[in-house]
């Protein structure tokens, strides 16, 4: 099984190039330039043994796949190898991999992710596999990054696609290494996307399962954030990717979560995929905008946060009026999709909403990243003004 061949990510942008217009046909071949790299020989052999004979429903693109009992075919091939995860996590899986390769991130500090990424780099074990969320995500990449391991994310939820991006959040352990922006790392070797633990999940905590579609609502508040941003002269829009985002923001809306997860999981993971391809060709400016700044503002207030995708969508509801866009719109495609509008829901007071929108004008200059906030005070009595319109209208609750 060639797993370069035929993946939906390859027949897509095949058709793109099929149909774009001659003035947009070198924005493309960059993007395909960067998508189609050679991965080396050894790297796509070790896939392929690893895939061999599983169930693969759907090849997302070259290194993310969808199947039933992914897991459990996968695993045993990997057994011996060094396994990044947390302690809820490992509680699932703690009979099926080698209990003495096991690092731990749940109480992890600078110093003992400095000592992990010593002993695998070491280590004569080829694999280094990460089972969990979003945190666990990030970690691996930033380990798989100082130690060039060949990497397996196997996500247990979907509440974030960091499984799938270039990006590494600057996470507590990381920044005491020295870092201080999100890290332009590298993607997973290969992501597993297992059906039937999926669909389990959703039964438990379809929250998890649901988030991620807010966090891909983010492309309406973004794309308009981008064309301020180049109006400002401050970034240039990419024709084929402003195009492509539209074509994620209109899956998004069809996208039918009241069926069964088996009939819209595809639809879902790639747009996830493409969302965090755009942000390797282009940077992450036209899927990451002021609503993101909104989220990252109210996460800081949190030893334990409310769910990000959540937080998301909730700042796409915010961020469309404050752009003077359809904000009512945003707040029925957040209901489709059954995602929270009342802030205690999502986690939030009302006060730490406010304080959360007043903050975002910081992390936005902080970043770097020309949004709308650019052209408001963002003071205490504008935020409270905001939240109290939405409230009026019925559009979030408290």
């Amino acid at each position: 099984m060639d797993i370069e061949l035929k993946s939906r990510m390859s027949e897509f942008l095949k058709d793109r190039y099929e149909k774009v217009s001659e003035d947009k046909k070198t924005e493309l071949d960059a993007i395909l330039n960067k998508t189609f790299s050679d991965i080396g020989a050894e790297k796509m052999k070790q896939k392929n043994d690893l895939l061999e004979n599983v169930d693969v429903t759907c090849l997302v693109d070259g290194n993310v796949v969808i199947g039933d009992n992914l897991i459990n075919g996968v695993l045993p091939r990997i057994k011996s190898s060094h396994i990044i995860t947390d302690k809820r996590v490992f509680s699932l899986f703690k009979n099926q991999i080698d209990k003495n390769n096991v690092f731990f991130i749940d109480r992890i500090n600078g110093d003992s992710l400095k000592e992990i990424i010593s002993r695998v780099k070491k280590s004569e074990l080829t694999f280094l596999v990460g089972i969990g969320g979003g945190r666990v995500m990030d970690y691996l990449k930033y380990i798989m990054m100082k130690t060039g391991k060949f990497c397996v994310a196997i996500p247990s939820s979907l509440a974030t696609h960091v499984y799938a991006s270039p990006k590494i959040h600057v996470l507590p352990a990381i920044a005491e290494l020295g870092n201080e922006k999100t890290i332009d790392g590298p993607i997973p070797d290969l992501a597993i996307l297992d059906l039937g633990f999926l669909e389990n999940l959703q039964k438990e905590n379809p929250r998890l399962i649901r988030a991620g579609l807010g966090d891909l609502m983010a492309c309406i508040t973004a794309l308009e954030d981008w064309k301020l941003a180049e109006e400002n002269k401050t970034t240039k829009i990419n024709q084929v990717v402003f195009d492509m985002i539209n074509f994620i923001i209109e899956t998004l809306e069809k996208i039918d979560v009241g069926k069964p997860l088996s009939e819209w999981i595809e639809d879902y993971v790639f747009i996830q995929v493409l969302l965090c391809r755009i942000s390797g060709w282009v940077g992450s400016a036209p899927v990451s905008g002021s609503e993101h700044l909104f989220a990252l503002a109210a996460e800081h207030s949190f030893d334990d946060p409310p769910i990000h995708g959540e937080l998301v969508a909730l700042g796409v509801i915010i961020f469309s009026y404050i752009q003077g866009k359809n904000y009512k719109n945003a707040c029925n495609i957040v209901k489709k999709l059954k995602l929270p509008i009342s802030l205690s829901e999502i986690g939030l007071s009302f006060e730490q909403a406010i304080g959360a929108l007043v903050r975002s004008k910081e992390i936005g200059r902080r970043k770097g990243r020309f949004t709308v906030v650019n052209k408001f005070d963002m003071d205490e009595k504008y935020c409270r003004d905001v939240l109290d319109f939405l409230l009026n209208e019925d559009v979030i609750q408290k």
